[in-house]
């Protein structure tokens, strides 16, 4: 009976310890995304995707100086770069959107639920999203609110953002399959387009509009990861949800999604380390 008890408090010891590590450590996750979509004349061009900071840092690891490493073309922000709470402070993204400055390469910045919450209910969080939104037109970074950018002649940026309704807790929302066009436009099909959509659960709907790669985060992978099982929680409380981190494809349309940076609230991974997501895209030969 002793020895039950004692590999038990062991076991317990190696998961708080483990859940400590990957609280403070992230890792580098690297993707070739080839296309004979891209447009005639297509640079290859390496992208960086950060998603789900929520304030984060990491004492043992320097974020900044990993990005720098990588000599990106293009740095994309898939949302919740903070924290929607009102007693919490936006300095540690804003340092890091600083330093991200002075790579002198494009940034652009998704809206995440968290940013979004900001913006809907200024009467519960006073000045913070015009705060946030200051400070990214001081830093001259686009905040992309159902807007788009072309990134090179033929390739689309494309920034969405969804209702609050999307992400309601214990169930899956239905999406229409006009809403997207609703709120973006039409998909200019003829060029290669990239969404930053930040819930992933609408892959089916984002591929019907007719983008061809979708970059997300959201759900923290999952949380908790077993293996064989895969993410056990999703940040809507949904358990086993599908489309937690990693690639996902459909109808030659693919979908990236980031297990992200950090976390807020309950602050457990397990088995599922924080990413920086690293993109090559290259027009396939």
């Amino acid at each position: 009976m002793k020895w039950c008890i004692g590999i038990l408090i062991m076991l317990f010891i190696g998961m708080v310890a483990r859940i400590c590590y990957e609280n403070t450590h992230f890792t580098i996750t690297r993707y070739e995304i080839t296309s004979k979509e891209f447009p005639k004349g297509f640079r290859s061009c390496k992208l960086v995707f950060l998603s789900d900071l929520h304030n984060s840092q990491f004492k043992k690891q320097d974020l900044f100086e990993a990005i720098k490493k990588e000599q990106p073309d293009v740095i994309l922000i898939g949302g919740d770069m903070i924290v929607g709470k009102k007693e919490t402070t936006m300095e540690p993204a804003f340092s890091l959107l600083h330093k991200l400055k002075k790579l002198n390469v494009p940034i652009y910045y998704g809206m995440g639920n968290h940013e979004y919450r900001l913006k809907i209910y200024q009467e519960q969080y006073g000045d913070m999203f015009t705060k946030l939104q200051d400070k990214l037109k001081e830093l001259s970074i686009p905040l992309l609110e159902n807007s788009k950018v072309t990134l090179q002649k033929g390739v689309n940026l494309f920034g969405l953002e969804i209702d609050r309704s999307y992400y309601k807790r214990f169930k899956r929302p239905k999406m229409e399959e006009t809403y997207i066009e609703e709120v973006l436009g039409k998909c200019p099909r003829e060029d290669y387009n990239i969404l930053l959509a930040h819930n992933p659960i609408f892959f089916h709907q984002y591929v019907n509009w007719g983008a061809n790669l979708t970059l997300a985060g959201h759900m923290h992978g999952g949380m908790v990861r077993i293996p064989f099982l895969g993410a056990i929680l999703s940040p809507q409380l949904r358990l086993f949800p599908n489309f937690t981190a990693g690639l996902y494809e459909k109808e030659n349309k693919k979908m990236l999604v980031s297990r992200g940076l950090g976390s807020h609230t309950i602050r457990i991974r397990f088995m599922n380390v924080p990413e920086l997501m690293v993109i090559q895209l290259k027009e396939e030969q």
